[in-house]
């Protein structure tokens, strides 16, 4: 698998109508960071829905209330941070659907360190296809 240029992906966005605003400069971990605010149309996020959606077995039903919920009022905005490499170093990200509301935050360091991975113990996880399963129960 070939690495994306994060960078170009954005550009790539923009000319595909999402919205890309820069957000100027901070300091983060030490470095100096350039940011930008993402803000995807409906349609892109049912495009990128789509992919996802038949990766995850979602039945036909499944997959059209997934467009209807976000038909009916999805926003994702997310706001991504890039090192003078071009490294992504912070993304932020929130998602509103009616009716719920989630905020993610992710902080990447360390790049070319030793990564040192302990699986989780077994009653922590579970299949994901008890994942879908819950999914497909909810009210969707």
């Amino acid at each position: 698998m070939a690495a994306e240029d994060p960078l170009a992906a954005l550009r790539s966005a923009k000319l595909h109508g999402v919205a890309v605003q820069p957000l100027g400069t901070k300091i983060l971990g030490g470095q100096r960071v350039w940011g930008y605010s993402v803000t995807p149309t409906k349609a892109s996020l049912i495009a990128t829905g789509l992919e996802l959606w038949r990766e995850m077995g979602l039945t036909p039903s499944e997959v059209a209330a997934a467009k209807a919920t976000i038909e009916a009022g999805a926003q994702v905005t997310e706001r991504e941070w890039f090192d003078s490499s071009g490294l992504v170093r912070e993304i932020r990200a929130a998602l509103e659907l009616p009716g719920v509301s989630m905020q993610m935050q992710m902080h990447f360091v360390s790049y070319g360190a030793p990564v040192h991975i302990a699986a989780p113990p077994s009653w922590d996880v579970a299949p994901f296809s008890s994942y879908l399963s819950a999914l497909r129960s909810s009210a969707f």
